[in-house]
């Protein structure tokens, strides 16, 4: 089955702001945000009032991805921990040389992916 991917999608729904991902015949809407920055505002965007709130009607899932890497200057070797996992936020971080990365969302078990070489 082919899915479409729509960026920066909103006024098909009617909304006031532009999510960055929907995923047509899935209903998917996915919102990007970098290392944990401004959490309570882009989950507060599908909520009542919010600008996705049209596009909680049609979407079966939402999904925030928090994308978490380390910083050129950072001597840590894993990006920022995540704590308390929220609902609807997925947390992504890179490991420091980008070889692989670990995927966490609540109520599910965390992924480790490593790339070989």
């Amino acid at each position: 089955m082919d899915h479409f991917l729509s960026c920066e999608v909103g006024s098909v729904f009617g909304c006031k702001g532009k999510i960055d991902f929907y995923v047509d015949k899935l209903d998917w809407a996915i919102e990007l945000l970098r290392d944990g920055e401004d959490m309570k505002d882009h989950k507060a965007r599908f909520g009542p009032s919010g600008d996705y709130e049209e596009i909680v009607l049609y979407a079966k899932s939402i999904a925030i991805i928090d994308i978490r890497s380390i910083g050129i200057l950072d001597t840590r070797i894993e990006a920022k921990k995540v704590l308390g996992k929220k609902e609807d936020f997925i947390y992504m971080s890179c490991s420091e040389n980008f070889d692989g990365f670990k995927i966490e969302c609540l109520g599910k078990e965390t992924v480790t992916i490593r790339f070989k070489n």
